[in-house]
């Protein structure tokens, strides 16, 4: 004897109620979520513009994949340390010089770096 299913049908409320989980859904995957070791995760803004690694400070490089507190960290360090004004990161390649930063990070981060906008001061 096969059970016959009766479908329900949903007022106003319901299908509001749908609709709400529905976006919200939608929103949550437009975020992307990066996780640091032991359990530590940070919810990241998706990126709308292309960064300059040479400007950026670290919560804005760590909206870059890959890039954690640590090295967005050791990026702004590594700036630090070199000569004032100098435009450090010239290529991408450029960020292999920082501790944590291989080929595979580097070229990951191509897309989402901006190396030809200068910085006013090292062309003065």
């Amino acid at each position: 004897m096969q059970r016959e299913l009766k479908s329900k049908h949903l007022g106003v409320p319901g299908r509001a109620m749908i609709v709400a989980l529905s976006l919200s859904a939608v929103a949550a995957v437009g975020l992307s979520v990066g996780v640091w070791g032991a359990g530590r995760t940070a919810i990241r803004q998706p990126l709308v513009s292309r960064i300059n690694p040479n400007t950026a400070d670290a919560s804005l490089l760590m909206t870059l994949p890959n890039i954690g507190p640590a090295r967005a960290a050791a990026i702004v360090e590594f700036r630090q340390q070199q000569k004032s004004g100098a435009i450090v990161f010239q290529r991408v390649e450029d960020l292999q010089a920082v501790k944590g930063i291989g080929p595979k990070i580097s070229e990951g981060l191509r897309p989402w770096l901006d190396l030809e906008t200068r910085i006013a001061a090292a062309e003065e």
